[in-house]
């Protein structure tokens, strides 16, 4: 399907009627499925004031905070240990006597 055709088409519809309800599920639907997760959260939480008993809204904005969290998760894995804890450092007494005396000289 094409998404991006979609997206646009319903940002056009909302240019003339911000308030369009329907225009706003459809981009949010369209921007979930190319993986836009916070621009679809904020048309359905748009659209949810707009029309608060729309089951329909719900349902998909609770899919939306699910692929969130799933997004979250597999980032944590991906990139849990890329920017983590560094490893403690160790303090090594060294014996200067055992030091080469090159520059000493």
């Amino acid at each position: 399907e094409d998404f991006a055709s979609a997206t646009r088409s319903a940002s056009q519809v909302l240019e003339l009627d911000p308030d369009n309800c329907k225009a706003l599920f459809r981009r949010a639907s369209a921007l979930l499925a190319r993986a836009s997760h916070l621009e679809a959260k904020a048309d359905l939480m748009q659209a949810l004031r707009i029309a608060p008993n729309s089951t329909e809204i719900r349902h998909k904005l609770e899919e939306v905070r699910s692929r969130m969290q799933d997004s979250d998760e597999w980032q944590k894995i991906a990139y849990g240990g890329v920017f983590g804890r560094s490893p403690e450092q160790r303090l090594v007494r060294r014996d200067l006597d055992d030091l080469p005396r090159v520059w000493l000289a």
